[in-house]
């Protein structure tokens, strides 16, 4: 089995469903084989870790927003954070730089299908990462 090393490429987003395609050439430069990774995997700039789902926090109270970040294809100057109960995007706050975490106060809503939203912003505000939770959290009072 021969096996190289692999440098992942820096992408813009999260990319889901990422192949990869081997090709054998001969001496003179000519395929002689080729075949394609059998399933599909994530490159991932940004993912949020907590709240991630099924956790249950307490409206009013505290809450580290956690994520982890790869390379970003540009620098990133700040990071806007966001909930939702439904379909509706409501700030949590924007933060400068791109800090692990955040401690933030938990909205004063009751619910159980809460998701975060975290964009990362380049220092012309175009987006470099997103991410939101997996799956539900619920907020009690």
């Amino acid at each position: 089995m021969n096996s190289t090393k692999w440098e992942v490429p820096v992408v813009p987003g999260n990319k889901n469903k990422c192949h990869v395609r081997v090709t054998a050439l001969d001496s003179g430069n000519i395929s002689v084989g080729s075949d394609k990774s059998d399933k599909p995997f994530t490159i991932e700039v940004l993912r949020v870790t907590s709240p991630n789902g099924r956790e249950t926090l307490t409206a009013g109270g505290s809450w580290t927003i956690r994520r982890l970040t790869n390379k970003t294809k540009y620098p990133v100057a700040k990071t806007k954070l966001q909930y939702t109960t439904g379909s509706t995007w409501r700030p949590i706050g924007t933060i400068s730089g791109n800090p692990g975490s955040y401690l933030c106060t938990v909205p004063n809503v009751s619910s159980a299908k809460v998701k975060v939203n975290v964009i990362l912003k380049n220092a012309g505000g175009a987006t470099v990462g997103t991410d939101i939770s997996d799956r539900f959290f619920t907020i009690q009072p």
